[in-house]
């Protein structure tokens, strides 16, 4: 699936957010994405978590709120990135997009 597919997947943003940063990962993301290409879920899945390293050079395993001096337009979270959204939330969300898409081409393939 190439990035343009890819991108996609993050048109619909999330309902509400861990911290004021996480639209802004979120976006940079959705833009970087469409450098990428993959063709399976566990692909995918590493494509994301190494998006994430990436954009925020941290792991996103990392129990702590990330500061990402960029993100901040003020506010009390202004910057901070939650890693607890990204693992709980946004990834699993990500990656049921990718899976239903990833279903769909294949149906569409058939």
């Amino acid at each position: 699936m190439t990035g343009n597919n890819l991108a996609i997947l993050f048109e619909e943003e999330p309902k509400q957010w861990g911290l004021r940063g996480d639209q802004f990962l979120w976006r940079e993301m959705k833009d970087k994405i469409m450098s990428k290409e993959v063709s399976t879920v566990s692909d995918f899945a590493k494509v994301i978590e190494g998006l994430f390293e990436e954009l925020t050079q941290c792991k996103p395993e990392n129990d702590t709120e990330i500061y990402i001096e960029r993100y901040n337009l003020g506010g009390m979270s202004g910057g901070y990135v939650s890693p607890e959204f990204w693992l709980e939330k946004a990834f699993p969300m990500l990656s049921d997009r990718f899976l239903e898409l990833y279903n769909k081409k294949g149906k569409d393939s058939n």
